[in-house]
C-alpha cells in the first residue's frame, strides 16, 4: 500500500511501513518528535517520507484504500451511500498556518471539517480558520466527499448545519435532498449519542 522505490536515486534502506507506524503513532498519541521511540526511523526521516507522500497525495490513497478494506471486512459495498458530516475546531500556535476566531466556541485557530462514511472511515476532510461557520465552509467538504464516493445519497449533520443559506448553496449545485440534520431531542440536556450521526 506504501509507494514503490522510485527508478531513480539510491536504493531505500527505510521499510516504508516503520516510517507509516512511526506517523500513525505521532498522530495517534500526540507525541512529540523527541519522543518518538528508537524502534522507528529518525524523525528526520519520517518528516520527509511525511511531506513527500502528503504532496503526492499517496497519504489521501492509503486512507481510501483502507476504507474500502474496513468496508469489506464489515461486509459492506465498497462505495457508501450515506455518510455523516461535522466539525472541530482545534487551537493553533501563534505562528504558522491560517487561522481564525471562533466567538461561538471562544477559540483562535483552525476548523476541521470531516466527512465520514457509516462505519466512521473519513472520505473527506478539509481544513480552514474557525471564523468560516460551518454552513459556509461545509460545500467544499461535501463536493470533495461526492467525487470520492458518488454513491452518497445522504448525508446527515447536525443543527450548525441548519439554514436558508446552505440549503441553497445545496440546491444551486443540485444536492437539495443530500441534507439530513439530525438534531438532539429537546427535552434532553449534555452529551447524548444520536442515531445515525
Amino acid at each position: 500500500m506504501t509507494p514503490a522505490q522510485g527508478r531513480k536515486g539510491r536504493p531505500r534502506k527505510t521499510d516504508p511501513r516503520q516510517v507509516f507506524d512511526a506517523i500513525q503513532r505521532m498522530l495517534a498519541s500526540g507525541c512529540r518528535r523527541l519522543l518518538v521511540p528508537a524502534c522507528y526511523p529518525p524523525f528526520s526521516t519520517v518528516r520527509n517520507y511525511f511531506y513527500s507522500w502528503s504532496r503526492s497525495g499517496a497519504l489521501e490513497r492509503m486512507l481510501d484504500a483502507l476504507r474500502e478494506r474496513a468496508r469489506a471486512l464489515a461486509g459492506r459495498l465498497a462505495e457508501p451511500t450515506a455518510a455523516a458530516i461535522d466539525s472541530q475546531s482545534v487551537k493553533t500556535t501563534e505562528s504558522g498556518g491560517p487561522a481564525g476566531y471562533d466567538a461561538g466556541k471562544r477559540n483562535k485557530g483552525r476548523k476541521r471539517h470531516i466527512a465520514v462514511d457509516a462505519e466512521g472511515s473519513p472520505i473527506a476532510i478539509r481544513m480552514h480558520e474557525t471564523s468560516i461557520q460551518d454552513r459556509d465552509g461545509a460545500p467544499a467538504a461535501v463536493l470533495e466527499m461526492l467525487e470520492k464516493a458518488p454513491e452518497v445519497a445522504k448525508l446527515r449533520a447536525d443543527g450548525g448545519y441548519r439554514g436558508p443559506k446552505l440549503l441553497s448553496k445545496f440546491g444551486e449545485l443540485g444536492l437539495g435532498d443530500l441534507l439530513e440534520v439530525v438534531e438532539k431531542p429537546k427535552d434532553i440536556k449534555g452529551f447524548t449519542v444520536l442515531c445515525r450521526r
